[in-house]
């Protein structure tokens, strides 16, 4: 070797000892061509080795192949098409080919010997798929010159020790995938998913394991498959070492019964190969020290979402938190909240979900970091929403149909923030078309109404809670045309149908109520307009639960008045709101008031009362009525008895407003006549005995702030010209003479 060679060899062997050097040369790739050299030599390197490794499966492959005397078949390279070999189903698995002239027949009764060849080698098969032409066309070669080889080669009478190793897991798979009725598509994913298991598998009796999950859990056979094609390493866990400490320390940590760990197990499987000491204990010990949890709550939140307990504390659970906490302002009590209500958001992706979703909807809305903050608490999986697929989407067309502008659309997200997070073709365009059928709405603002004014009604099935809202207010406003005793049990569980509440319906219907027959293909028929006006002006009616809420409030009011099924018909629909109200702290003190004030005696006479004019149950006693009726008693004289039959007689005169229409008007009249006009000097020490020009007493209900005692002495027939006479005609009426005759 000359000294100029020896030189070369040196500076060659310190070059690829000094990673400048190295930089160098691989930034010189293209110009240097002792660089290209050495770089194809270790691709050569790379390449011979992951070849041995590929044909040392496929020899075990091909030899199980021709101990079974399985067939060969002819495939072609999906790279080079040109090129054939020949080869077995086995190999082909291996390539990850499935050829057209396997035969139907041929593969069903090969088909244990197939999936038991094709855990071992469905990984490398893979990435082989994804090689180089070249790669393929040797790997091709190499099977075929393989099984040309040992297709010459006469059977053995006794099989080889590769062959009495493939036979057994033959064997062993293809008795599993009869046992849990697996599909071919399920043990393929098996094998990718988990590639040890069947080198792990060789030697266990799975039907121990399997009798043992099923009887634990109380499975059945097909969610006996289900769990272990989701995790099939439950087959060669201990039960006695593994499985049972598990389950064990889950009921006594988490506080759970056999029906919850089944639940929570069948589920999620995987939960059952965490380790106690190095997983699950550090878990629920982070979860509780974080989020300020009890044991009822982190029991809560694990047997709903497993999964957490599979994410990591350093790179999921704790950075996640400490994003949220910081970028919304929030304190532990609402990180707390926030998560208890959507867990799932914990293994959300910083920079690929949270971040963008809350720059997005910061940017989009145009919110303020607190209202931001509120929206998030308000709805936290509005985070785990697509920007592209799902919350841009659901703007744009909300606002197209609905015809809204950004202000009016902003109200409506920030009053129920889920509704960006719903899908378009399943939920908000059905629905939106179904109440603008079944309502019968004239244009398009009846449905802007009813969505603004109640978006949550976005949220509710038709089936189960929409459409048996709309027949159960049919039944009420229409109770000659309905059958009243609708089952219980079906609207407790909101769950009757279109066609099964169609039972309910007489065959005497009114003509006012269009049939909807069962044999229409559920077919979306109209209601009448008294329901649509009902439900356009109180459209909460729908977010109401029938049992709960609606029904309750109806039998208090014919209890409480005695009423007809025809005046409740007609209080609810002249009222929508009061299916709205509370019975405790709106309708009963409101009631009381009013058989107090009017001295209704009887069940009866309330409900006269109330059929004349259901507004009055709408009204606040301080604000609307109390005031409303000591202007009646001071238009009077403070006669109480005179107002009192005056208004049971027009109990309509109750619901006018005081400040727009009552007060102005006896300005005028008192303008045309100051002497309607009586003041008396009355103190509050004296109110009692305080006498006014004509001798009536002055009580307190005539004494106002200042204690001058106010009255005026007017007719009730002028009392209900001033409240009933309508604004276009009241004009003309206090300019005749004939309104100051007495």
């Amino acid at each position: 070797m000359t000294t100029e060679t020896k030189k070369q060899k040196q500076q060659q062997q310190k070059d690829d000892n000094n990673p400048s050097s190295a930089s160098v040369m691989a930034a010189a790739t293209l110009t240097s061509s002792h660089h290209r050299r050495h770089r194809l030599y270790s691709m050569t390197s790379l390449t011979s080795i992951m070849l041995t490794m590929v044909l040392m499966r496929m020899a075990l492959a091909i030899t199980a192949a021709q101990a079974f005397q399985l067939p060969t078949f002819v495939i072609s390279s999906p790279i080079q098409r040109s090129s054939t070999a020949t080869t077995t189903p086995t190999a082909m698995l291996f390539l990850g080919f499935y050829s057209s002239d396997v035969t139907a027949e041929s593969n069903h009764r090969h088909r244990p010997v197939i999936h038991s060849m094709h855990g071992t080698a469905t990984r490398l098969a893979w990435t082989c798929r994804s090689q180089t032409a070249m790669t393929s066309t040797m790997l091709c070669a190499s099977s075929s010159s393989s099984a040309s080889s040992l297709d010459a080669t006469p059977n053995a009478t006794q099989p080889d020790a590769t062959q009495q190793q493939a036979q057994p897991i033959a064997q062993q798979f293809g008795w599993l995938q009869q046992r849990l009725g697996l599909t071919d598509k399920q043990m393929e994913s098996m094998a990718r998913r988990f590639p040890p298991w069947i080198d792990n598998s060789v030697g266990y009796d799975f039907e121990i394991t399997l009798q043992w999950l099923k009887s634990t859990f109380g499975m059945t056979e097909q969610q006996l498959s289900k769990m272990v094609s989701k995790h099939p390493p439950l087959l060669w866990m201990s039960i006695s070492n593994d499985l049972e400490p598990k389950i064990g320390y889950l009921k006594r940590r988490l506080q759970l019964n056999d029906k919850q760990v089944s639940k929570m197990v069948l589920g999620y499987p995987q939960l059952l190969g965490c380790s106690i000491h190095n997983n699950l204990e550090p878990k629920f010990a982070f979860l509780q020290d974080r989020l300020q949890l009890n044991d009822k709550q982190l029991s809560k939140m694990v047997l709903g979402y497993p999964q957490l307990l599979c994410c990591s504390i350093k790179d999921n659970l704790g950075p996640t938190l400490d994003s949220l906490t910081d970028r919304l302002q929030l304190n532990d009590k609402q990180v707390s909240k926030m998560v208890m209500t959507h867990p799932p958001i914990l293994w959300l992706s910083i920079d690929n979900n949270l971040e963008p979703t809350l720059e997005y909807l910061t940017n989009r809305l145009q919110l303020t970091d607190k209202q931001l903050s509120k929206m998030v608490l308000t709805c936290p999986r509005l985070l785990g929403c697509s920007i592209e697929c799902n919350l841009e989407p659901t703007w744009e067309y909300l606002t197209d149909r609905l015809q809204l502008d950004e202000k009016q659309l902003l109200k409506m997200v920030m009053t129920f923030p889920p509704m960006l997070g719903y899908s378009i073709d399943n939920n908000l365009e059905p629905k939106l078309d179904y109440l603008h059928q079944r309502l019968d709405l004239e244009n398009d603002r009846q449905l802007q109404q009813i969505i603004t004014r109640c978006p949550s009604v976005l949220s509710f099935s038709i089936p189960n809670n929409l459409e048996p809202k709309i027949q159960w207010l049919e039944a009420i406003v229409y109770p000659d045309s309905m059958i009243n005793n609708i089952n219980n049990d079906d609207i407790a569980n909101q769950n009757v149908t279109a066609i099964e509440a169609n039972e309910h319906i007489s065959e005497q219907k009114s003509s006012s109520i269009v049939s909807r027959d069962s044999s229409s293909n559920n077919e979306i028929m109209p209601t009448t307009k008294v329901i649509r006006r009902m439900v356009v002006v109180q459209p909460n009616i729908l977010a109401f639960n029938i049992v709960s809420n609606l029904q309750p409030k109806l039998e208090y009011l014919t209890t409480r008045m005695n009423l007809t099924p025809k005046q409740l018909s007609t209080i609810v629909s002249r009222l929508p709101h009061v299916l709205a109200y509370s019975i405790e702290t709106n309708i009963e003190p409101t009631l009381d008031w009013l058989a107090s004030t009017f001295h209704l005696s009887t069940p009866e006479a309330l409900g006269r009362m109330i059929h004349s004019m259901p507004a009055l149950m709408g009204l606040s006693i301080p604000n609307n009525l109390q005031p409303t009726f000591d202007f009646y008693v001071e238009c009077l004289g403070c006669n109480h008895e005179t107002a009192i039959d005056m208004l049971t007689s027009n109990p309509a005169m109750l619901a006018y407003s005081l400040e727009s229409r009552l007060r102005p008007r006896l300005a005028q009249v008192v303008d045309l006549d100051p002497s309607l006009r009586m003041v008396a000097a009355a103190t509050e020490g004296d109110r009692g005995t305080a006498q006014n020009e004509v001798g009536i007493d002055i009580g307190s209900d005539c004494i106002d702030d200042y204690g001058l005692g106010m009255m005026y002495n007017l007719t009730c027939t002028q009392v209900t010209k001033i409240a009933k006479t309508s604004q276009q005609d009241w004009n003309a009426t206090i300019a005749s003479d004939s309104f100051l005759s007495r």
